[in-house]
């Protein structure tokens, strides 16, 4: 179980208290505080141990769509 106080407990709790069905990382970004997470990146350790846990689960990538370039 992640330790109250931590990135993940943090993350946690705002997608407990939001409860979407399904969720961006970029969407999760834009609800916390930018003092708890200063960029993007600094999510990927609290998602990781949130994933680990069973608390979340990761979707496949949507298909790419469009023209390769050469």
């Amino acid at each position: 179980m992640p330790v109250q106080g931590s990135p993940a407990v943090t993350a946690l709790a705002q997608l407990v208290s939001s409860n979407p069905a399904q969720f961006t990382k970029r969407e999760l970004f834009r609800m916390l505080r930018r003092a708890d997470f200063p960029a993007i990146g600094d999510l990927d350790p609290a998602l990781a141990l949130l994933e680990e846990h069973g608390w979340i689960r990761q979707q496949p990538p949507p298909p790419r769509t469009g023209r390769r370039g050469p």
